[in-house]
């Protein structure tokens, strides 16, 4: 209770954010007390600050300010959307992330590009269905889902297939996606392939559609399909 920093956080909480310019708003995305970070984050999002958020998503060193800055600019990206305006300024920032050294900052540009949902980011959210990080490539998938172009499902299917069931995560991630596109006939096309990952995924996605289609795969070769 001693510490001055309790104090300070609790000073800061009790005074609000409404007070306090960007610079020091954007500091305190970088503050040990995860509440006071969510308040200046809110706070700058409110005012569509995004210059100063694109700033802290770029150029800081630590992961923490700088995922609290791609939270931030997609709020912001969200009030715009709701107001049917351009979400373009917002979200570039955040589709420049997915490229970024920091595996944690691309997982969360990744998901903030589907919230919302941003057909621009669909080539690049496509890109990293690939990346070398399982959290990259879940976000990813989740987000193409929420975007909805077709044009994703083959690399979703790709994306299925090389990680052939060995983790549930990614699998889940797919299939939500793959059923939110809802390409029939290409989910149709992959409960015929030979892999059983594809065929398990094509039955699961079939049964968030309620597509009848799904009847056949009750005669699968093998036994866990069947059950699913």
């Amino acid at each position: 209770a001693s510490d001055p920093r309790i104090a300070e956080a609790r000073a800061l909480a009790l005074a609000g954010m409404d007070g306090l310019d960007e610079f020091r708003l954007a500091d305190l995305l970088s503050h040990p007390a995860r509440r006071l970070r969510l308040m200046a984050q809110t706070e700058l999002a409110e005012r569509k600050a995004v210059e100063a958020l694109a700033g802290v998503a770029r150029y800081e060193n630590a992961t923490i300010p700088r995922i609290h800055a791609l939270w931030g600019l997609g709020h912001v990206a969200r009030i715009e959307a709701a107001r049917n305006r351009r979400i373009d300024a917002a979200m570039a920032p955040v589709l420049a992330a997915l490229d970024d050294p920091d595996p944690e900052v691309r997982a969360q540009a990744a998901k903030v590009l589907g919230d919302p949902a941003h057909g621009k980011a669909t080539e690049a959210l496509i890109t990293a269905l690939a990346d070398e990080n399982a959290r990259v490539r879940y976000h990813a998938a989740m987000s193409l889902g929420a975007i909805g172009d077709p044009e994703s499902t083959p690399y979703l299917a790709a994306m299925l297939a090389a990680n052939d069931d060995q983790d549930r995560f990614l699998r889940h991630a797919g299939i939500v996606a793959l059923a939110r596109i809802g390409d029939r006939d290409a989910i149709e096309e992959m409960a015929s392939s030979p892999a059983p990952s594809l065929r398990r995924a094509a039955v699961l996605a079939m049964r968030r559609l309620g597509d009848p289609a799904i009847e056949r795969l009750l005669y699968d070769d093998d036994v866990s399909i069947r059950t699913e």
